[in-house]
């Protein structure tokens, strides 16, 4: 300690110190010298000295562990300085106007020691480690630009996600580049609370979007669905509308989009395998929120099968998929069911006869099959059988099970003499 001039200077220098591994031991060695020549006796010396050494090695591990996220969505500043006091300063100017009202993120500050390390290779462990989803790592430097003082930031950033192929992971970097926080930034120190503000704002515009991409990879569709509009408003509101502002703006609409047709798909999904109508109230809620966004045959589709299972309205759900008619694959086929359930029996033979099966995974196929079997099943109409016979002859290619199913049919139609047509038709496909 004899190179400080008192105790307070030699503890400000174990605190800017104290995540390096010569810091405990520099405090070790200095309070044993320190009971060395104030205690006596000489086995209370040691006893002391072993203790004093243990409490200060056990307070500096806990001491220098990394900041972690508390709860929900974070992002973790790692941006280091030549000098504390720049970075302390940005850091509370950038929270300052970053956190509006509207933000529920929290924002986790990283050391300059640590922040010293971060880099391309290692920003991904921090991010764990801090339990952070998106990391902003660079530095921060004082630089004359043209005879003029500036603040130069250098900034990259990282996204965490859940992992994705490779060609969806390329297609995010370079929107990441194209929206993002990277490259190199020039404050006049003369206008640097102003110039901050400007930066923070863009930040916390584009770190927002970005967590509401990985929202959406992770299957966090709720967060996407309420935070996206937030995010428009916020763009609206915005006094820096940069080139990356304005593409962000731009894909808003596609993102929420992309966050409902997540939603409908796992709550369709759900419903598949448990049949609770409640979730299909869901599936219809969303899918008529998605519509306002697009009018897709993929999500009318949904809302027909709300129609036709919760209302017993195959008539209005004919209404609903009868402009998208004229496309070849699933649309036909969800209609063609419709009209089964109207007796138009001729109607649904055609629209399979006409349909391009080459443009229908089979996966696809076999979800029709499944819903037709389900629906055959609780309602216990046979008129279901021509359908699946359908199926399996033109889906499936399998006719023998076409052919059971056609027996099935034959007995509905010559116990309610309806369907004979259709049932000639049949016969006149299977038989060839």
């Amino acid at each position: 300690m004899s190179n400080f001039k008192d105790p307070a200077e030699f503890w400000d220098f174990l605190i800017e110190n104290r995540y390096r591994i010569s810091t405990p031991i520099i405090a070790s060695i200095s309070v044993c010298l320190l009971l060395l020549s104030i205690v006596e006796d000489d086995s209370l010396k040691l006893s002391l000295c072993g203790v004093s050494a243990m409490l200060i090695f056990i307070i500096w591990s806990f001491g220098r562990s990394l900041p972690k996220a508390k709860k929900g969505k974070a992002i973790l500043i790692a941006i280091k300085s030549e000098d504390k006091d720049d970075q302390t300063n940005f850091f509370s100017d950038f929270k300052e106007f970053f956190m509006t009202e509207d933000v529920k993120i929290e924002l986790v500050q990283l050391p300059n020691y640590y922040a010293k390390k971060a880099n391309s290779s290692n920003w991904l462990k921090f991010s764990k480690k801090t339990k952070c989803d998106f990391v902003l790592w660079g530095s921060i430097k004082k630089r004359n630009v043209k005879d003029v003082e500036n603040i130069v930031l250098n900034l990259k950033s990282g996204l965490r996600h859940t992992p994705i192929d490779e060609n969806l992971s390329e297609r995010l970097k370079e929107e990441m580049v194209n929206t993002g926080a990277n490259g190199q930034i020039f404050l006049n120190v003369n206008n640097e609370y102003l110039e901050t503000q400007k930066i923070a704002e863009w930040i916390n515009i584009y770190s927002r979007y970005l967590l509401i991409i990985a929202a959406n990879l992770d299957g966090d569709y709720n967060y996407s669905i309420t935070e996206i509009p937030k995010l428009g408003q916020t763009i609206d509101y915005a006094s820096n509308k940069n080139g990356s502002i304005i593409r962000i703006k731009s894909k808003l609409k596609a993102r929420l989009l992309e966050a409902y047709e997540n939603k409908i798909n796992i709550l369709y999904g759900k419903w598949r395998s448990t049949r609770n109508i409640e979730l299909l109230d869901e599936v219809f809620a969303t899918a008529k929120k998605a519509l306002t966004l697009n009018s897709s045959s993929g999500l009318v589709n949904f809302i027909a099968i709300y129609e036709i299972v919760k209302n017993n309205a195959p008539k209005k759900a004919i209404k609903l998929l009868t402009p998208y008619s004229k496309q070849t694959g699933l649309p036909r086929l969800n209609l063609a069911f419709c009209y089964v359930l109207v007796n138009n029996f001729e109607k649904a033979i055609e629209l399979y006869e006409s349909n391009n099966f080459l443009k229908i995974e089979i996966a696809a196929i076999e979800q029709i099959e499944e819903f037709c079997i389900w629906f055959l099943e609780s309602s216990k109409d046979s008129r279901v059988y021509l359908i699946l016979c359908l199926i399996n002859f033109f889906g499936k290619e399998d006719i023998a099970l076409a052919k059971k199913d056609y027996e099935h049919f034959f007995h509905y139609v010559k116990e309610t003499g309806k369907g004979e047509k259709a049932l000639e038709l049949l016969q006149g496909m299977i038989n060839k």
